[in-house]
């Protein structure tokens, strides 16, 4: 959460609100001094979401499906990562609200479980996921974007395979 919102901060968000249990607030503040943080615990949705103009859902993502439900129908534009994809492959009533201004970023292992299996092609793979009604950002060696159109990003080095490079990948893009 703390990479995902440096990310955000440093790409430009604005104000940027983390939402997390209450015992990992003092953390964050301390790595991320310019975001905003509100309580996981009682947390009402509907006003959290309230003035913003996009989410990040994901890394270090524990809020079940409630709030994940609520990200998805508040019409807001939504990147959805990591715990946020495992909590959709679980809970798959969550894949039917899926809409164009959500973006999926799965890795192969996060797509396998949102797909069944995954195709042999990265082409192949951003396709089937985007047959859910969303846009995919299929990450490896090529990052493979399926929206409207198929984009191939071949301009990947191997310094973002390590952890954490996903989840500045999720808040730049949110």
């Amino acid at each position: 959460a703390a990479i995902c919102a440096q990310a955000a901060v440093r790409g430009g968000a604005g104000l940027t609100t983390v939402v997390c249990p209450r015992p990992v607030i003092p953390i964050l503040q301390v790595l991320v001094p310019e975001a905003m943080c509100r309580p996981l615990e009682g947390a009402d949705w509907e006003e959290l979401l309230r003035g913003k103009s996009a989410v990040a859902a994901g890394p270090g993502y524990v809020g079940g499906a409630l709030p994940l439900e609520a990200i998805l129908r508040s019409g807001l534009p939504a990147v959805l990562d990591a715990g946020a994809l495992t909590l959709m492959a679980q809970e798959r009533h969550l894949l039917s609200l899926l809409r164009p201004h959500h973006v999926l970023t799965p890795h192969p292992g996060e797509a396998k479980r949102l797909i069944g299996s995954l195709p042999a092609s990265p082409l192949d793979a951003a396709r089937a996921l985007c047959t859910m009604g969303c846009v995919a950002l299929f990450k490896g060696a090529s990052t493979v974007i399926a929206g409207e159109r198929l984009t191939v990003s071949a301009s990947g080095c191997p310094g973002m395979a390590k952890g954490g490079s996903g989840d500045a990948l999720t808040g730049l893009i949110g």
